[in-house]
């Protein structure tokens, strides 16, 4: 019999807790339109401006054959579109279309109202901990904590970012992610 200690297991509440979150999120958008994968790439797009899909798949964590399918079904829905990426021609970005705006707005609502149900009986006091400490744990394991839109770059990273970004405006959605 395989024996663990989940009561002082932290990856183990983390994993249950993000997957309890997931299947709330999916359970509260059906009937809008829009499953969690296609939030969730509207999302990353709201955070990052664009991406390319071998980005979208490593964050996802999904192979990037899914993306592509997820990819083209959004494009065909006029959500998303592809642009050659202006630095490497063999590439191309993903951007978040006008069309995508009012479904990012409805998904929006959902996920705050999904965020108030899981956060219910927590202060101001403890979210405000949670994430710090949430924040804390994933920059410890990732190669890369400034890809994430809540860790501040260091100023000649930012600097470079907004330089790549100076190619494509940001769509829209991005302005709509910061409430």
């Amino acid at each position: 019999m395989l024996k663990h200690e989940f009561q002082d297991s932290i990856p183990y509440f983390v994993f249950t807790a993000a997957h309890a979150i997931e299947k709330a999120m999916g359970a509260a958008l059906e009937g809008h339109g829009i499953t969690f994968r296609q939030c969730q790439m509207l999302g990353m797009l709201a955070a990052h401006g664009s991406l390319s899909q071998a980005q979208v798949a490593e964050m996802m964590g999904v192979e990037p054959s899914s993306v592509a399918r997820l990819v083209d079904r959004m494009t065909r829905d006029g959500w998303i579109e592809r642009r050659p990426d202006p630095h490497d021609r063999r590439k191309y970005q993903l951007f978040a279309t006008s069309q995508a705006e009012p479904v990012w707005e409805g998904v929006q609502k959902v996920a705050a109202s999904v965020r108030d149900t899981a956060l219910e009986g927590l202060d101001e006091r403890d979210v405000s901990e949670l994430k710090r400490m949430l924040r804390h744990l994933r920059n410890n394991l990732t190669d890369d904590p400034c890809r994430y839109p809540d860790t501040p770059r260091p100023d000649s990273a930012l600097r470079d970012s907004r330089a790549a970004l100076d190619d494509e405006p940001a769509p829209a959605a991005v302005a709509s992610a910061s409430r």
